[in-house]
Order: C-alpha cells, then structure tokens, then sequence
C-alpha cells in the first residue's frame, strides 16, 4: 500500500472518531492485523499528548509505537534499543520541521482539560487544521523512515 492511501485510512479513522495514535496504528492495519486489537487499545490513550497530559503529541507517539514493532527488543540486553532511539529521535525531529512542534499544547494551544476549550477543539476547527495534519504527517514519516531503512539495507544510501 502505497504512502496516499495510508494517509487516506489514518484521516477516515480520525475523522470517524478514532484517536489521532489509534488513526495513525489503522494506517498499517494491514502489516499489523494480528495485533491491531492490541495495539488499538495500546494506542487509546496516547491522544491528548498522552491522556491529555498535551505532552508529546498522540501521533508522534503512534510513530514510536510503530518503530518498537518494528525495531523493539524482546531480549534483555539485545542491542536494538540504540537502533529504536535513533528512528525515534529522527522521526521527532522530522515531526517537528513538518508542525512545527512536538507538544500537544503548543500544537493546538487549548487546554483540553477545560471542557469549554476541549470542545472548542472539536467543533472549532483545530481537531480538522491542526490534528488532521498531524496524523498525516505521522504517517508519511512513518514512510519515510521504512524508505530510508530499505535503501540502507539494499545499499543504496548511507
């Protein structure tokens, strides 16, 4: 599936109710089928900048989530945790040139702690400006790094 229609799938979750970490994890439903009902509700409660604590944004973390199955460790001592830092530390620097900012809040400058800006976020436009781009941008880093990691592997750029 090309780049396109997974960001077709992330933006027809998250505009069907989905989280922005739960949309970014549905744009790879077909890589992850066996897991998704876990990573589902893994990814539940990354939204809000991780329940709502506006820290790292919801589908920043969908990315890190991404590049543990894909580069995670299930060994004590296995060497992949350098390997995950680095794709994790890349992919938030590319999150931020692309939005500007890593941080839920500063992303959206609402507290969604506060009923009324909670509900300024989803009836003002800021869900659909702000987030929409976000989990876009998730996905096609996502992209990005999986191209990068296969032109390494085929020797094509270091």
């Amino acid at each position: 599936m090309n780049s396109e229609a997974r960001v077709e799938r992330a933006l027809k979750s998250f505009r069907g109710g989905y989280g922005c970490a739960q949309s970014v994890m549905l744009a790879y439903s077909d890589i992850y089928s066996e897991e998704l009902t876990a990573l589902l509700k893994i990814s539940s409660g990354f939204g809000g900048g991780m329940g709502r604590l506006q820290s790292y944004c919801g589908a920043l973390t969908a990315i890190f989530m991404i590049a543990g199955m894909e580069e995670g460790s299930v060994e004590p001592g296995d060497d992949s945790k350098d390997i995950l830092a680095s794709v994790i530390q890349e992919a938030t620097l590319l999150f931020e040139e692309m939005n500007g900012s890593s941080d839920c809040y500063q992303l959206i400058d609402l507290d969604l702690n506060n009923a009324d800006e909670r509900q300024l976020h989803k009836e003002g436009g800021i869900r659909q400006k702000v987030c929409e781009k976000c989990v876009e941008s998730a996905v096609q880093i996502v992209d990005i790094i999986s191209l990068h990691k296969k032109e390494i592997a085929n020797g094509e750029k270091q």
